[in-house]
C-alpha cells in the first residue's frame, strides 16, 4: 500500500465470512521480520502469532477459509500493491543466475536508520515505538479507539515515506551508497584498498566476509581457506 494524501487509506481487509481490521503501525511490521527470523520457531506458530499481532479479531473466532486471505492481504499492505521491478537475472528457463543484491537491513541498520530520522525530521524513533506500545494498551484496555490510536502513531506507510525521502547527507543513505559503490576499472591500488575499506566498516553481516576475503593478500586468502576447510571437516 501507498501513502495518499488525497484520501485515507482504511486499514482493513475484506475476507470471504467478513472484513477484518488490521493494526499497521510501523513498529509492529518491523517486529514481525524479527519474528520471521527466528529459526526456533516454526511456521504455524509464526502465522498465528502475525494474525495476533495485527488483527482486533481474536484468533479463535477467525474461519479457517479467511486465514490464507487475510495474510495475503496483510503481505500486500506491507510490501505495496504493485509488485517491485524485477532486477535479477534469469537463464532461458527462468532460473536465477544471480541472487538480488540486498542493501539494508532494518535490524543490522537500525542505528544509522534512528539517527537519520533524527538529523532530518527530529524523529525519535524510539520514542514513536514506545507511543505505539502504549497506546496500544489503552486500546486493549477499551480506553482508545482504534481510529484514535492511528491517529497518534506513525503508520507503516508513512514510516516507508520518510524512509525514502531521507537526504543524501544522512548517515542511512551515505551508507547505502558506499554500499553500492562500485570500484572504477582505472581506480589505483591506494583507492582501491580505500574502498574496500570503507565497504567493509558498514557491509551487511552477509556481505562482511567476502568483503574481508577480498581485501587479504593472496597468503591471507590461502589461510582463510585452510581455516575454512578445517571448519567444515570439523563439523
Amino acid at each position: 500500500m501507498v501513502l495518499s494524501l488525497s484520501w485515507s487509506q482504511p486499514d482493513v481487509i475484506e475476507a470471504k465470512t467478513a472484513d477484518y481490521e488490521v493494526v499497521m503501525d510501523f513498529s509492529r511490521v518491523l517486529r514481525l521480520f524479527d519474528l520471521y527470523k527466528q529459526d526456533d520457531i516454526d511456521v504455524s506458530e509464526k502465522l498465528f502469532i502475525t494474525i495476533e499481532m495485527f488483527f482486533l479479531a481474536p484468533i479463535n473466532e477467525i474461519p479457517e477459509e479467511d486465514f490464507q486471505i487475510i495474510l495475503e492481504g496483510l503481505t500486500q499492505k506491507i510490501i505495496g500493491d504493485n509488485p517491485r521491478e524485477e532486477t535479477v537475472e534469469r537463464d532461458m528457463k527462468g532460473n536465477i543466475l544471480e541472487e538480488e543484491k540486498k542493501f539494508y537491513d532494518f535490524e543490522e541498520d537500525a542505528d544509522y536508520i534512528f539517527a537519520s530520522f533524527m538529523q532530518d525530521y527530529g524523529i525519535d524513533l524510539i520514542k514513536e515505538r514506545e507511543k505505539s506500545n502504549y497506546y496500544w494498551n489503552k486500546v486493549q484496555s477499551g480506553k482508545m479507539s482504534l481510529e484514535k490510536f492511528r491517529n497518534h502513531t506513525m503508520s507503516w506507510d508513512k514510516f516507508n515515506a520518510l524512509l525514502t525521502g531521507l537526504s543524501e547527507t544522512s548517515k542511512f543513505r551515505r551508507v547505502i551508497e558506499i554500499r553500492q559503490m562500485e570500484i572504477p576499472e582505472n581506480a589505483t591500488e591506494k583507492e582501491r584498498k580505500e574502498i574496500k575499506k570503507a565497504k567493509s566498516a558498514v557491509a551487511l553481516k552477509s556481505d562482511r566476509e567476502k568483503i574481508e576475503f577480498e581485501m587479504m593478500d593472496l597468503k591471507e586468502q590461502r589461510e582463510f581457506m585452510r581455516r575454512k576447510e578445517e571448519e567444515l571437516n570439523g563439523q
